[in-house]
């Protein structure tokens, strides 16, 4: 396979976000850039010839193999996995967005590094809809803190390679991420050295911060993580019910271009049951929210459990903030004890042993997206208070 890639022109396609007027709230001095991040040799999964570079499946096929991913994954493995992980080097186009506030950075050598998850870009930290009440950057801000956001390979305005199963996965994507958090100590991103960079992670975001404080826990000081825990057992029927579509198919005026591997919620409804409580939301959050959904590659899910399971190393403190309905996360009953004694979240401590503090929030009548609920600008305290925490 690694003699196929080497002769297979890796085409990339520019796409903008849905959000392009609007980089940041009212409160914040922010700029987007393109930054070329260059990887170090890695290793990715090394799908076989039948998901060979350059593949552009059908919907029909799309389906079919994610319905063989989702219902036997060691069956899944066997067809579709070939040999040791292949190892390569690239270097990707990342757009981000640094933010500083116009009253001061109050927290100065500090940053919060916002990693956001699947069916999201970077606008999922700083919404244009009702950003006094949704934007986390505005309220992040509001306490002086420096944010830095970035689009996530194959969303928004970073870089969106052809090939969806061997460069956009999820290995990749926990490499861009060690390669920007080494970039915010390093003085690459705004021209300044942080001392301190806090990891603010929302689902698949959270999964790659804690999947980096497993190889880097020295990057990173705190972790913040949302819409998370290490309860997989509703993951099948999550994807599942996301109803995939391509992407060009399912929102053809945005997407046109994009080969079958990117793919998005195939309605309305698929998003609504996995990221939003019903009826604990603003009725224009959900519309808004599909309108500008951004795409995932079959790359990136068929490769989620090579960054997941392992205990980090990481010592710092971690906070885990998961909504009590959570449908992908807990099967919307985070309250459930296993043991008797703890819940779903309180028992996700097994990831991080080493950490000199793990706590909990889960705020009520919430799902899946947090940012998008009634309970977010409560949400923000709650963290933004935790990190105040610790600097005193």
């Amino acid at each position: 396979m690694l003699a196929l890639l080497s002769t297979f022109t890796l085409a990339a396609i520019a796409y903008g976000s849905s959000n392009t007027n609007y980089n940041g709230p009212s409160n914040a001095h922010c700029v987007r850039t393109t930054y070329n991040i260059a990887l170090p040799t890695y290793s990715t999964l090394p799908f076989n010839s039948s998901l060979a570079p350059g593949l552009d499946p059908s919907t029909a096929a799309m389906t079919e193999l994610t319905a063989q991913y989702v219902t036997n994954p060691g069956n899944f493995s066997q067809a579709y996995l070939s040999g040791s992980n292949s190892s390569t080097g690239a270097a990707y186009d990342i757009s981000g967005v640094l933010c500083i506030p116009k009253a001061g950075d109050k927290h100065n050598g500090t940053v919060q590094l916002l990693v956001h998850g699947l069916g999201f870009d970077s606008s999922y930290w700083d919404w244009g809809f009702q950003p006094e009440n949704y934007s986390y950057v505005m309220r992040a801000a509001a306490e002086g803190y420096t944010t830095f956001r970035y689009d996530r390979l194959g969303t928004g305005e970073s870089e969106h390679p052809f090939d969806g199963y061997h460069e956009v996965q999820s290995l990749t994507d926990v490499q861009i991420m060690i390669s920007i958090l080494t970039l915010l100590h390093q003085g690459g991103i705004g021209g300044k050295a942080y001392s301190s960079v806090l990891g603010v992670g929302h689902s698949y975001g959270s999964t790659q911060l804690t999947a980096a404080s497993v190889v880097v826990p020295n990057l990173l000081s705190a972790l913040v993580l949302t819409g998370f825990s290490a309860n997989a057992t509703s993951f099948g029927r999550a994807i599942a019910s996301m109803a995939f579509s391509r992407a060009d198919e399912g929102q053809p005026d945005r997407f046109t271009g994009l080969p079958g591997s990117y793919i998005i919620p195939g309605l309305p409804q698929s998003n609504q049951i996995n990221f939003l409580y019903y009826p604990f939301y603003d009725p224009d959050v959900a519309p808004y929210s599909y309108a500008n959904v951004e795409p995932i590659t079959q790359g990136v899910v068929f490769s989620l459990a090579a960054i997941s399971g392992s205990r980090s190393n990481f010592t710092g403190p971690v906070h885990l903030v998961t909504g009590d309905r959570d449908w992908i996360f807990c099967g919307s009953q985070c309250g459930v004890k296993p043991d008797g004694n703890h819940t779903i979240l309180e028992l996700t401590d097994i990831v991080f042993p080493k950490s000199s503090n793990f706590t909990v929030y889960s705020p009520e009548n919430t799902g899946h997206g947090l940012n998008l609920h009634l309970s977010a600008p409560d949400t923000y305290t709650n963290i933004l208070n935790w990190l105040g925490a610790l600097s005193t």
